[in-house]
């Protein structure tokens, strides 16, 4: 009796299973979309808070100015700071947009993914 109640066990787990296969399969289809938006244009709503310019600064210039830095040899806060100013930007400001796009990024996916599109175009 036991081996016949397990087989009916186990066939209906697998047509719950079945039954539930679609919303799964819709539940990663959103998640897979969700992971990929802001890596092409369109995939992302430029109108999300998220993307507004950070004291004036935009993802597109903070991306730029990121990339700058990174292949400028700047050894510390103090050089970056010293030459965000040439680049047009206050005392500190560089620190403050860096440290807001960074905190934006930690929640926001596609914020995260447009970044790193738009650094690697440099």
């Amino acid at each position: 009796m036991g081996f016949f109640k397990d087989i009916k066990s186990t066939l209906g787990s697998a047509t719950e299973a079945a039954k539930a296969a679609p919303a799964a399969k819709q539940a990663a289809e959103s998640q897979a979309t969700a992971m990929q938006a802001g890596l092409v244009e369109g995939t992302y709503d430029p109108d999300d808070p998220g993307f507004e310019p950070v004291e004036g600064v935009t993802l597109e210039q903070y991306a730029k100015l990121c990339k700058a830095v990174a292949g400028s040899g700047l050894k510390d806060e103090a050089e970056v700071d010293q030459w965000s100013q040439q680049q047009g930007l206050q005392a500190g400001q560089f620190k403050r947009v860096s440290e807001e796009f960074t905190k934006r990024m930690g929640t926001n996916r596609a914020l995260t993914n447009r970044f790193g599109m738009l650094y690697a175009q440099g």
